[in-house]
């Protein structure tokens, strides 16, 4: 009874601790960047973590859009536009929820940049009034 007590224990340890290693810190935010977008008067910033962008562990990105879209959504997206190729996994969507005055914030998580190199993310913005914009921005990833 003792050696199954042992083993359940050291079971539900490696599949507690397994499921951990791929959530990302929410401590180590980096530094907020701006990205450029062609709405106009539109503000895009975002930050990510863990931070420096590691390679091949999950990434979340906190966007914040300063404009006067309503009921919107964000999808984030990342390529290689020097090797042709995009991301291994779904690109993340949230919906947009308001932070403050015009400001709308929302935290997409489980982006995974597989490589190092230079990466191009894209923040795709869409309303429910069929309004979408892209904006973009370079993100350099080292081991």
């Amino acid at each position: 009874m003792t050696r199954v007590l042992t083993f359940a224990f050291f079971f539900m340890l490696l599949a507690h601790g397994c499921d951990r290693a791929h959530e990302p810190s929410t401590t180590a935010w980096g530094p907020w960047q701006e990205s450029s977008s062609t709405l106009d008067g539109a503000t895009v910033r975002y930050r990510c973590t863990p931070w420096p962008i590691p390679v091949g562990r999950s990434v979340a990105i906190d966007v914040e859009i300063t404009h006067t879209l309503t009921h919107a959504t964000v999808l984030v997206d990342a390529s290689m536009p020097h090797h042709g190729h995009g991301m291994n996994v779904s690109s993340p969507c949230a919906a947009l929820e308001p932070r403050s005055g015009t400001v709308q914030g929302a935290i997409v998580r489980d982006l995974l940049f597989h490589m190092p190199g230079r990466w191009q993310v894209t923040f795709d913005l869409d309303s429910k009034n069929g309004f979408i914009d892209r904006s973009e921005s370079t993100q350099e990833v080292s081991r």
